[in-house]
């Protein structure tokens, strides 16, 4: 038992370490990214005036982009009021968090020394069940927010 809390502060403290450091929005956050963005996907458009806007992208051109708000309401955009336009990816966030956490913990349980009660492989499943849900929840708090395009000020 003493060694399942071992494995899940270790685990917390990697997770929580990584969310605090940040998800970089990638090497060009850029006009074009909006571009090739999946039509069904949702985005948050956050406009330089301060109000925002939820919906799916429709359209994209080097003016501006169509945004389709409530399935039936559809909103130009010019790209001089775009401030900054970001995604919710909290759920793949959360997926990824849990293949990393189920198999980090599966490796330090199963690498926990044997008791009497639980094998080697009870405890590398243990690790995997509690590092699959540390990672579920680190990943789905890293994961939110993921900017797209940042308007240069």
């Amino acid at each position: 038992m003493r060694n399942l809390i071992i494995v899940v502060l270790f685990m917390f403290g990697a997770v929580f370490n990584a969310s605090a450091q940040g998800v970089p929005a990638g090497n060009d956050p850029s006009w074009q990214r909006v571009g090739k963005l999946d039509p069904r996907e949702k985005i948050k458009i956050h406009l330089r005036d301060g109000s925002t806007f939820k919906g799916k992208v429709v359209q994209v051109d080097e003016n501006g982009l169509l945004l389709r708000i409530n399935g039936d309401r559809s909103m130009q955009i010019a790209k001089g009021d775009v401030g900054r336009i970001s995604r919710n990816s909290g759920a793949r966030g959360a997926l990824i968090g849990l293949g990393i956490g189920a198999g980090i913990g599966a490796l330090i349980g199963g690498a926990a020394p044997r008791n009497d009660e639980i094998t080697r492989a009870g405890n590398a499943a243990l690790g995997a069940g509690a590092g699959g849900l540390i990672g579920v929840i680190g990943g789905g708090v890293i994961g939110k927010g993921q900017t797209i395009y940042q308007s240069r000020k």
